[in-house]
């Protein structure tokens, strides 16, 4: 029978990821070329907005983690550019898994910053089929005892 594992899955349950969709493409186009030129600047302007309180912690660490390399930059906006094509609708999403009977496993950090736990688990709750693994852990959540409840998973099949 066939089942989807989906591994901290952005986008059902993701903090802050309608924040690019309020900004127009061209002026999101338009901040990625003057990020990618000056990240210092920007850097400094996070730290700033930090410091005064208008931009929280994870914000702050978000940014200066995705700003550290060029590569990293350059991911972090082809993501920002794309999202608005990507959306995730709740609702349709629980209709098609409840018409398809589709059994589904999420696997989640209980600890994760980018995934609102409590509101996947509020998603999958009137879907019979889905499963949802919390695991003591964030985001990274590739690790052995992920590997051990995925083989039991792909064993019920």
């Amino acid at each position: 029978m066939a089942r989807i594992h989906l591994i901290a899955p952005d986008g059902l349950a993701t903090y802050r990821t309608f924040y690019p969709s309020l900004v127009p493409q061209f002026v999101r186009r338009g901040l990625f070329h003057s990020i990618a030129r000056h990240p210092d600047t920007w850097l400094n302007l996070a730290k700033r907005l930090h410091d005064w309180r208008l931009l929280d912690h994870f914000s702050l660490i978000y940014i200066e983690k995705q700003l550290r390399t060029s590569i990293q930059t350059d991911r972090l906006f082809k993501t920002w550019l794309s999202l608005p094509n990507f959306p995730v609708y709740s609702r349709r999403s629980q209709r098609f898994l409840r018409a398809q009977g589709l059994p589904l496993s999420l696997s989640l950090g209980s600890k994760d910053k980018f995934i609102n736990s409590k509101a996947l688990e509020k998603w999958a709750k009137p879907l019979p089929q889905v499963q949802l693994r919390l695991f003591d852990q964030g985001h990274q959540l590739v690790n052995q005892d992920l590997g051990v409840h995925l083989r039991q998973l792909l064993a019920q099949n």
